[in-house]
């Protein structure tokens, strides 16, 4: 699992996500799906960048803020304490596994139906915490 974050007009938003997977390696592509309804989708066709947080086992409360609420009506960085990757000036959860910064051309944002597909270069990234990242499954799982 993951969180994917963006800005749009000063604002940033981010929300969970499942799919997110390599496309290329040279040069390195990654792919993320987001619903077509979800402000994050709203704010990566804006700005054409999005940051991914890498989720780790101790990451349920970052699951329940990003992915129970919507940015629609809440701030969910309101109270919260974040980092901005440095290339892509995004939030980054500083407690996740580790991070991807993603530049995507509109020429690469494809509709497939309730969603989009983002198919973005990585311009940096790297490792915040370590650990085992996070399942759907495990999460499934494991919650409470």
């Amino acid at each position: 699992l993951f969180v994917v974050t963006s800005e749009k007009d000063g604002r940033f938003n981010g929300q969970v996500c499942n799919t997110v997977f390599q496309i290329t390696s040279e040069p390195q592509r990654v792919a993320v799906a987001l619903n077509n309804n979800n402000l994050t989708n709203h704010f990566v066709k804006a700005s054409g960048r999005l940051t991914v947080s890498v989720l780790g086992k101790n990451n349920f409360d970052d699951i329940k803020r990003f992915g129970y609420q919507t940015g629609h009506k809440v701030d969910k960085f309101a109270g919260f304490t974040y980092g901005v990757s440095a290339t892509n000036g995004l939030p980054v959860l500083l407690n996740a596994v580790a991070y991807l910064d993603l530049q995507v051309d509109p020429a690469r944002m494809i509709d497939v139906g309730t969603h989009t597909l983002f198919i973005g270069d990585v311009v940096d990234g790297g490792i915040i915490k370590g650990g085992d990242p996070i399942t759907y499954s495990y999460y499934r799982a494991n919650r409470r």
